[in-house]
């Protein structure tokens, strides 16, 4: 997977539609699979886009294609 930065145009997958990543964050989640009260954790990347209703969500990367990198 292509990393993704804010300014890149991205197809987002399921609506099918292009949009421009304007949010980027990470996030700490439990590790899934492992038993109650361990403390095993990971992180992703979630990336919020722009327009089409979908500002509101964020996405991750496996939801998201590059289409158009953004040029420094």
């Amino acid at each position: 997977m292509k990393k993704i930065n804010v300014g890149d145009i991205v197809i987002v997958w399921g609506p099918g539609i292009r949009a421009m990543i304007t949010g980027k964050r990470d996030e700490v989640v439990a590790r899934q699979g492992m038993p109650i009260g361990t403390t095993h954790y990971k992180t992703h990347t979630l990336y919020q886009v722009t327009g089409h209703g979908l500002q509101h969500r964020w996405f991750k990367g496996e939801e998201l294609e590059v289409w158009s990198e953004r040029v420094p």
